[in-house]
């Protein structure tokens, strides 16, 4: 990790600022991914062909966005008023890695699957996955001061295929199965690794949200979600009760620079409710979250990423403990209770476009987990993540890149240990 970082540092370093006085790299890309996107029944008016650009790039301007989502459909098609589009594409990807020092179970690098003690059998890894690849079908429309979109994406998660996404939009109103109003996906810096640095948050729920971006650069927002809650019962102890209360998140934020770089605070508040088996009573435990993050581009080529959380039973939310259950734990010494963790998570990043076509980034990412008396001392204490790549864009639909990302497990009995992994990509949008 030392020597990859040193090397792109020295050529973020070295790099000529030819395109330090132009239009932005990743603006730039934008306008090529709209251009690259065929038109079917394409108005030859001048009005018409405005109308064009209009809706497909209001396909790269949600804001909840990510990174390895497909680009807007190779071949869509409009009516004949030039106010709807309809498209189907996706994305086909395939990633290879080799893992060292510590092996990851699948393609997603989580510090908190780091083996301690070690497993000799487990020590290295060659895999591949064709994870992430997706299939999406997307209306675009607006007639009068009414705009709406339709998105459906369906992704490949080794061994089945799930709905990731599918929901609609009118206006300022979101409404289906979408990226949590609590994530901030703007702020993640670009990875190979489909889970990123482990600080950060990411979530998808069924949810009604609205947000409003005001002239002046100011957004506000809300929503309320579905709760997914992981509750950590214990035998005999507690049970997990049904789920009767939505998560509802809130969201301020303030852009600039036409929207390249802002600044966003969110919040979360929960309640989850367990039965304690003792004593026959249920327990309503409050979780909340908040969250300082966004994005600073610094020149056109620079752009700087970062995030900080806080919260109180938030665990399915971080990336670190998704498929784990902390957001309600037990405590040593405390038998039929169940506590809301704190827990503290740090994200921070940099990408660099060299050209158009060429960039890199590098990330690093904590999760700090506090619990007073763990049941166990050899819980997780926190998790350190670190990535460093370089991508190559070849057309505006062709991607590939190679990164290298180191982690770390610590436990409350101070037992720790590293791993590594190398990994390719190559993708393509249709």
């Amino acid at each position: 990790m030392k020597h990859i970082t040193i090397l792109l540092l020295s050529l973020l370093w070295s790099a000529p600022h030819v395109y330090a006085h132009g239009k932005a790299e990743w603006q730039q890309q934008i306008l090529e991914d709209v251009h690259a996107t065929r038109i079917g029944g394409n108005p030859t008016t001048e009005e018409g062909r405005d109308s064009v650009r209009q809706l497909i790039s209001a396909f790269y301007e949600e804001q909840f966005r990510q990174f390895h989502d497909p680009e807007a459909p190779t071949f869509m098609f409009l009516t004949r008023d030039s106010r709807l589009a309809m498209g189907i594409g996706g994305k086909v990807m395939l990633r290879g890695w080799y893992d060292w020092h510590g092996s990851q179970p699948g393609p997603g690098f989580y510090p908190f699957n780091i083996k301690i003690p070690s497993d000799p059998t487990e020590n290295r890894y060659l895999g591949s996955s064709i994870n992430n690849t997706s299939v999406i079908a997307t209306i675009l429309g607006r007639r009068n001061s009414l705009r709406f979109r339709l998105y459906v994406q369906a992704t490949f998660f080794s061994p089945h295929i799930e709905i990731q996404r599918a929901y609609v939009q009118l206006n300022d109103f979101t409404l289906g199965l979408a990226t949590s109003t609590f994530e901030d996906i703007g702020a993640a810096p670009p990875t190979i690794d489909s889970q990123g640095p482990n600080g950060r948050i990411t979530k998808d729920q069924v949810l009604a949200r609205y947000i409003h971006t005001f002239k002046n650069g100011w957004s506000i927002g809300g929503g309320i979600e579905i709760p997914s809650a992981r509750i950590n019962a214990i035998d005999n102890e507690t049970k997990a009760c049904r789920e009767h209360t939505p998560d509802i998140a809130a969201l301020l934020q303030y852009s600039w620079d036409h929207g390249s770089s802002y600044v966003r605070l969110s919040g979360l508040f929960r309640s989850m409710t367990y039965r304690n088996l003792l004593t026959n009573k249920n327990h309503n435990v409050t979780g909340w979250g908040a969250q300082l993050s966004g994005t600073a581009a610094t020149t056109p080529s620079l752009i700087l990423y970062y995030s900080g959380v806080v919260g109180q039973g938030i665990g399915s939310y971080e990336t670190d403990f998704l498929s784990q259950n902390y957001d309600l734990v037990g405590e040593r010494d405390k038998p039929g209770e169940l506590t809301a963790p704190l827990m503290m998570g740090l994200t921070a990043g940099v990408q660099y476009w060299f050209s158009p076509k060429v960039f890199a980034s590098l990330s690093a990412g904590k999760l700090q987990y506090y619990q007073k008396n763990p049941l166990h001392d050899s819980e997780y204490r926190y998790g350190l993540y670190g990535a460093a790549n370089l991508f190559w864009k070849y057309t505006p639909r062709l991607l590939s890149g190679i990164e290298y990302i180191v982690g770390k497990r610590k436990n409350f009995n101070g037992a720790q240990r590293n791993a590594n992994r190398l990994s390719l990509m190559v993708s393509y949008s249709f």
